[in-house]
């Protein structure tokens, strides 16, 4: 199975997790500071990191993946922050924004976190010689790279020349949500194949945790599109 990294300050919560990945074959690195995180990394090659985005000795979870990010040696390497239930939305954007992959909230249903684990494994070992983690969640990335196919409630068909990891979560800057009238939404990738004949991918995505307030522009403005078309 995989070695991952855990950085986490609370003993209680190292005893947890490295529980949940030990009783699926994983080998579990335990760290409680981020020099020892940094130190273990410089020393083996781990499949996957953990960490704790409230860390000690005034190192924020955000610091540390920035400084493991700006390493060649991990670029590829994918990055799971554990937040609390206090933590809000922002938080988890901006990690997401430095390098972070994915996010579990503390408590978390075990075998959730087993899944979201093996999940983020799987997609690091089919993308890590094509994919730069952390090119990939930069908001803002697609603007000049991507043409939007279609538009539903459920999220949207691209076409873009960047191969993106299935389960990635990003945002893109396009003129398409100005004209609707809402910020750019956290998108989820569903699957990405290569286009049939061109260059480039096929790429489905899905929103995450729209609200209400941000669905109904969106279905106004696909419904007056049908109008236009026909």
């Amino acid at each position: 199975m995989a070695k991952i990294l855990l950085l986490e300050d609370s003993e209680t919560m190292l005893k947890i997790i490295s529980s949940v990945l030990n009783s699926k074959g994983h080998q579990v690195t335990l760290c409680k500071t981020p020099i020892d995180a940094l130190e273990n990394l410089q020393r083996e090659k781990y499949e996957l990191i953990i960490s704790d985005l409230v860390l000690p000795g005034g190192t924020s979870g955000f610091d540390f993946i920035k400084t493991v990010r700006n390493k060649p040696t991990f670029a590829h390497t994918p990055i799971m922050v554990i937040t609390g239930q206090r933590m809000e939305k922002k938080d988890v954007e901006k990690a997401i924004q430095v390098g972070a992959n994915g996010f579990i909230v503390k408590p978390f249903n075990p075998d959730i976190f087993a899944e979201k684990v093996a999940a983020m494994l799987t997609t690091s070992l089919k993308s890590a010689k094509t994919v730069d983690y952390s090119i990939l969640n930069a908001v803002g990335l697609w603007e000049a790279d991507l043409k939007i196919v279609k538009l539903t409630e459920q999220g949207m068909e691209i076409k873009s020349q960047l191969l993106v990891p299935v389960d990635t979560k990003i945002k893109i800057q396009s003129a398409c949500f100005k004209e609707i009238g809402i910020e750019a939404p956290w998108l989820k990738i569903l699957a990405c194949k290569r286009s049939a004949g061109t260059e480039g991918y096929d790429i489905t995505v899905k929103f995450v945790e729209v609200t209400e307030k941000e669905l109904n522009p969106i279905k106004a403005w696909i419904k007056n599109s049908v109008k236009k078309a026909s």
